[in-house]
């Protein structure tokens, strides 16, 4: 549909010791240009032109129970479309402290960025987004946090978080508006209540984070975590599309020649918000998805160290769960081969 987007993106990293510390620096260069070739309720041409400078200098103190890293994030942005300049600065401090050897470490920390939002990331994260977004960066002003981790057991380990978290312009999916009764020719593929735009809210997070790890042996692992998150929003309505709660379960098995592996992932309901044809934007409709698990396995046999088969059942549990309203995935899908790697 006539988008297109570059991007030039440089992270160099300088570390360099002195004495038992360690000094260095994070630089960012990032440019971002796009357009296209309408806006989802018109035909003008939208495009969008950021310069993102970034400099993270830090310092990092290591003794045998602390662990202290202290740092800061400076970055200047420039709205290149729109003749705007920005500068931002966001701490990036993070510490542990051994209370019990390895069995009880107090973590504690606060970080911050400047996230340059793109097409292409995007649409990896939603592939249904029409070629009509209104491209923006999010400032996570802060994300503070305060947590414990160690050992239960000598193979057990645990890991546990509560964060706070305030973004400003948090970029958030959200159904486009129906441009047709089901009887009118649509302008675009895109306006038939088929695709996802982006909406932008100052949002804060209260986080919950829990990870339980188990190492049963060289050959088996297993591991287990959840994401609680609540949302305040400052003007949306609810955090669309976002679950407040994510968890996952995985178990490896890797022997001599044999290895194996399960995945399940829970997604809690989310909310999305729709507007019928001829309604405006506040006559529509809350609309939630249901929460989900989806269970993938893996397998296969090693020959040698060049000729493997494997197998993967991806949706194991056959379940046709819309991942995006109205966007159902497909249910119990197999694939299998071989691979035989080729010394050159």
């Amino acid at each position: 549909f006539g988008s297109s987007e570059f991007r030039l993106l440089s992270k160099p990293t300088i570390e360099f010791p002195i004495s038992t510390e360690l000094i260095g620096a994070d630089f960012m260069v990032d440019i971002v240009t796009g357009k296209f070739d309408q806006t989802y309720l018109n035909h003008e041409e939208f495009k969008y032109s950021y310069l993102n400078l970034g400099i993270s200098p830090s310092f990092e103190v290591l003794r045998d129970n602390l662990s202290v890293h202290l740092g800061a994030k400076l970055v200047y942005a420039s709205d290149l479309e729109r003749k705007t300049n920005n500068f931002y600065a966001y701490p990036n401090v993070d510490a542990s402290l051994k209370i019990i050897d390895d069995i009880f470490i107090l973590v504690a920390g606060a970080t911050g960025e400047l996230t340059q939002h793109t097409y292409r990331d995007l649409a990896g994260m939603n592939p249904f987004v029409s070629p009509t977004l209104d491209i923006q960066p999010t400032d996570q002003q802060y994300k503070a946090f305060i947590g414990i981790k160690g050992k239960l057991a000598s193979n057990t380990g645990y890991n546990l978080q509560l964060s706070h978290t305030n973004e400003e312009n948090k970029a958030l999916f959200i159904q486009n508006r129906i441009m047709t009764d089901g009887t009118m020719a649509l302008d675009q593929p895109f306006h038939g209540g088929n695709s996802f735009g982006l909406v932008y809210d100052n949002v804060k997070t209260l986080g919950l984070f829990g990870e339980l790890t188990i190492e049963a042996s060289k050959e088996f692992s297993f591991s287990g975590s959840m994401y609680y998150n609540k949302y305040t929003m400052s003007t949306e309505l609810e955090a669309w599309n976002l679950p407040r709660v994510t968890a996952t379960i995985k178990a490896n098995y890797t022997g001599n020649s044999w290895f194996a592996g399960a995945k399940l992932y829970y997604n809690g309901p989310t909310k999305d918000y729709v507007v019928p044809y001829g309604l405006l934007t506040s006559q529509g409709t809350i609309v939630e998805n249901d929460s989900y698990m989806d269970l993938n396995l893996n397998g296969g046999y090693m020959f040698s160290d060049r000729l493997t088969a494997f197998a993967k059942l991806n949706n194991a549990l056959g379940k046709k769960y819309h991942r995006f309203l109205n966007y159902e995935v497909q249910p119990l899908q197999i694939i299998g081969g071989i691979t035989y790697k080729f010394d050159l």
